[in-house]
């Protein structure tokens, strides 16, 4: 017999392992509410912390609210220090809500409406056209509406300096949709800030999962290289350089990879000018501050044996992790299984004893897998699946399909694992059946 290694049971695991028992004792899950996202607190402020030390004090790092829209941890990101970047108009409105001051908020959507732009602008919020008609129309709300002066506006680029190795997260291809395409447009774009004095910023993101550092400065080194021509050409014009986020999650084990300093290093050696204090730097983190400081927990249903496979039916499918279901051979989560009382299996079971096994979701569709044939300690009845790394594009990825109730969202000290605090109350039926209501009485 095989024992199973004890490095198989990490402390991390063990951690876990309280926070399980807490919330079954605190009946925070159970059978009503079957699953539930938590939160390490410690670990997040820590990554903020790392992310904000890394780079000069007068930096703006916003926190993208993409990867993680919950209230209270954008407001607990604010009360560190940092800004918010948002991608639609319901994230401008939630970095407003968790206190953010508009001037620290950047507003980044593609397609963002007149409406949307008047919001933003009037109040002070940052703004990144995504392209050259959008300036366009940034300039006539300017002429028609004073209070839309006061928002200062950058402009995005694309680099073009190619995709990384999931081209679905990759914004630099020649072909993106985003930003203004340097190769076809450049000349434009300089004509662009010629025209309009008040343009003072160049944004560049690559992309996220799957660019390598190497990507991420280059695409830094190309927009410092043009705010560079551009302030030669306009009188030091450009202020802001708005170099996104991108840096990888790991996915694979309890590492994290590269830290912030490490990836500040590498970039303040490659592009100093940006480190001059000529230029405000800005950032936009989401998965790599949120990614290891989060976890899923999933109430086992039923298992069952078919066509000589082993399946388990649980409350963690698609609806949390779109990526994962529907690109199994891209994206990757690590799977533990704990007893119904929260102790890890690992722990109790020899390794010739752990078998395949495909782990299902609720959805009603035959790909809802989690993950197929992963070898894991024989699941039971009762068991809960965590899904580790979990803390980033779950939430606010969340499917409505057979329309599945959000979970409710935890946070907890290292320190006090056991003491744990809602973030995020649970949803009810009654909540889904108010969404999709047409407003008649009942």
């Amino acid at each position: 017999m095989v024992l199973v290694k004890s490095s198989q049971v990490t402390a991390e695991s063990l951690r876990v392992s309280s926070v399980i028992k807490a919330a079954l004792q605190a009946q925070l899950i159970d059978d009503e509410n079957p699953s539930g996202l938590f939160y390490d607190l410690t670990l997040f402020r820590k990554q903020c912390k790392e992310l904000i030390t890394a780079f000069p004090p007068s930096a703006l790092h916003g926190f993208a609210i993409k990867a993680n829209p919950v209230v209270a941890m954008v407001r607990e990101a604010r009360k560190l220090g940092m800004g918010a970047e948002c991608a639609s108009i319901a994230e401008v409105h939630i970095a407003l809500e968790a206190g953010v001051h508009p001037s620290r908020i950047i507003y980044d959507s593609p397609a963002k409406t007149r409406t949307e732009l008047v919001f933003a602008l009037s109040r002070g919020i940052y703004v990144n056209a995504d392209n050259l008609q959008e300036v366009e129309r940034i300039a006539a709300l300017r002429e028609r509406h004073e209070r839309c002066r006061k928002g200062l506006v950058g402009v995005r680029i694309n680099p073009q300096t190619g995709a990384g190795k999931i081209k679905e997260t990759s914004t630099a291809s020649a072909s993106s949709k985003f930003g203004v395409p340097l190769k076809e447009q450049r000349g434009a774009l300089v004509q662009a800030f010629k025209h309009y004095k008040w343009l003072c910023g160049v944004h560049v993101h690559v992309g996220s999962q799957g660019c390598g550092a190497d990507q991420l400065i280059e695409g830094a080194r190309v927009a410092y290289e043009l705010a560079e021509q551009l302030n030669a050409e306009r009188d030091n014009q450009v202020t802001n350089i708005d170099i996104g986020g991108g840096l990888s999650a790991n996915y694979d084990s309890d590492e994290v990879g590269m830290t912030f300093a490490e990836y500040a290093c590498e970039l303040r050696e490659r592009v100093p000018g940006l480190f001059t204090g000529k230029y405000r730097i800005l950032t936009e983190f989401g998965r790599r501050i949120n990614a290891k400081v989060g976890w899923f927990a999933a109430q086992v249903e039923y298992t069952k044996h078919a066509g000589g496979r082993n399946i388990v039916l649980c409350h963690a499918g698609a609806h949390m992790f779109q990526r994962p279901v529907y690109l199994p051979e891209k994206w990757y989560h690590r799977i533990e299984v704990y007893d119904a009382q929260g102790n890890p299996k690992a722990k109790c079971f020899p390794q010739d004893e752990w078998i395949p096994q495909d782990i299902g979701g609720p959805l009603c569709f035959s790909g809802d897998l989690l993950a197929v044939g992963r070898v894991l300690p024989r699941v039971e009845q009762g068991d809960w699946i965590v899904v580790r790394d979990s803390g980033a594009y779950t939430l606010s990825m969340f499917s409505r399909h057979t329309s599945q109730l959000v979970p409710g969202v935890y946070g907890y000290e290292e320190s006090y694992p056991s003491e744990l605090s809602q973030l995020k109350r649970p949803e009810t039926p009654f909540d889904v059946v108010d969404m999709y209501h047409d407003g008649e009485p009942r």
